[in-house]
């Protein structure tokens, strides 16, 4: 499968001797069998409008998601409202107005099976602004954050995905914001929410729902004063951070949907702002330090975590690039590269692109630095991605290709520009 973004445009007469131009972007989802890899031979292709934000796939099931801004005129024969999903307007009974919105823009799902690409099995549109949404093996949860009276909240849709077909499912409402979708976790039937409240002071809690929607159990009133930086679902636990001064590590018992509790809670200085399984008992972190009296951000830093006692969670080893204050992470995962069965961890930090590996006796090893040129950073510091294939690693950039000799301590062996 490849997913493609790009603009359409058509010119109608408005007028004698005027013409009105209408562009619109798009996304096209185009399947591909590979079986003659040498041959890839085209087997179908779909066009949602609107800007991609993700997809998913689930056995013979795609799921594609883009972001539609409706187009408003003076009158409504003057306004383009109705995403187009296959050249054809979605009818008026697949789009879902929420009770409050603040935002015009719509996240347009669609279901797709593979084997006969070239028929949408369902389509939705939701009025959300499409900013937060999470999407689990069976149901799509759609957020919308609302302010009222200084205090906010967060609106959950649930949506039901399966076999291609999207169902409108349950809704609810709870106090607090997200601080990103690794907030949200669909486990056994139960989605787990982390949330920051800000009705009396800054607290945070913990929600368990089931597929109704309704709250089954809860931690309340965690960590007065700070907010929810970073959280990480793994089965039955959950890891999150918070931070107003220092960074405690909340580890959280999950297995009774009825009551969760608090197993530990590891207080340091700084915060993570992702975190990421590496390996069967180990946790990455990757963040900021930070001074233990002010908060003030010194550095950006790499954590190592022991959780094979979730009631005794340690801090191994911490890696901190000081003076450096900019992770393009914060706001897009994909830039980091963890797979702790390969031993590496790649992002960019200000202006390069770091590799390390972990030693579980020497701790963090540097193994390559990279400094972006000026055109890589100010054009798309976030696109500048590591990848490797057997003992290649590359950093693509929309610059250039660097290819690298993992086995040859990463000698730089050749470089594709563009």
């Amino acid at each position: 499968m490849l997913v493609t973004t790009g603009y359409e445009s058509s010119m109608e007469e408005a007028e004698s001797d005027m013409y009105t131009v209408n562009r619109y972007q798009y996304t096209a989802l185009t399947v591909y069998d590979i079986t003659e890899r040498e041959h890839p031979e085209m087997t179908g292709r779909i066009t949602q409008e609107g800007d991609y934000r993700q997809s998913r796939k689930n056995g013979d099931y795609v799921y594609l998601l883009t972001q539609y801004s409706p187009s408003l005129g003076d009158s409504f024969e003057d306004s383009s409202v109705m995403p187009l999903v296959n050249g054809q307007k979605l009818a008026i009974s697949d789009v879902y107005l929420p009770d409050q919105t603040s935002q015009p823009d719509y996240l347009v799902a669609s279901g797709i099976n593979i084997q006969d690409p070239e028929n949408v099995i369902s389509s939705k549109a939701i009025v959300s602004g499409a900013a937060d949404f999470y999407m689990s093996s069976d149901n799509l949860f759609i957020c919308n954050n609302n302010w009222n009276d200084g205090k906010s909240s967060t609106e959950i849709l649930r949506f039901a995905c399966e076999d291609g077909e999207i169902t409108a499912g349950a809704m609810c409402e709870l106090p607090g914001f997200l601080n990103d979708t690794f907030s949200l976790d669909e486990y056994q039937g139960y989605l787990r929410v982390l949330l920051t409240e800000d009705s009396n002071g800054e607290s945070n809690s913990l929600y368990i729902l089931d597929e109704d929607m309704q709250v089954t159990g809860a931690i309340r009133d965690l960590a007065d004063g700070e907010t929810i930086r970073s959280a990480r679902f793994m089965g039955t636990i959950a890891y999150f951070v918070t931070f107003r001064q220092t960074d405690p590590l909340f580890c959280a018992d999950l297995s009774d949907p009825d009551n969760p509790q608090i197993l530990s809670e590891l207080k340091l200085t700084g915060f993570s702002s992702y975190l990421h399984p590496y390996g069967d008992h180990l946790l990455l972190g990757v963040g900021y330090e930070a001074e233990e009296e002010t908060g003030s951000q010194t550095g950006v830093k790499l954590s190592m975590f022991d959780i094979s006692e979730p009631s005794q969670v340690e801090e191994l080893d911490k890696y901190v690039i000081k003076g450096a204050s900019y992770l393009p992470s914060d706001y897009d995962y994909k830039a980091i590269l963890a797979d702790g069965e390969k031993n590496l961890i790649g992002f960019v930090c200000d202006v390069e692109y770091l590799v390390f590996s972990y030693d579980e006796e020497k701790g963090f090893q540097n193994l390559l630095t990279y400094t972006m040129s000026d055109c890589e950073y100010w054009d798309d510091d976030a696109s500048c991605r590591g990848v490797y294939a057997g003992d290649e690693f590359y950093i693509v950039s929309q610059e250039k290709v660097l290819c690298y000799d993992m086995s040859e301590e990463f000698t730089l062996e050749d470089t594709l520009n563009f």
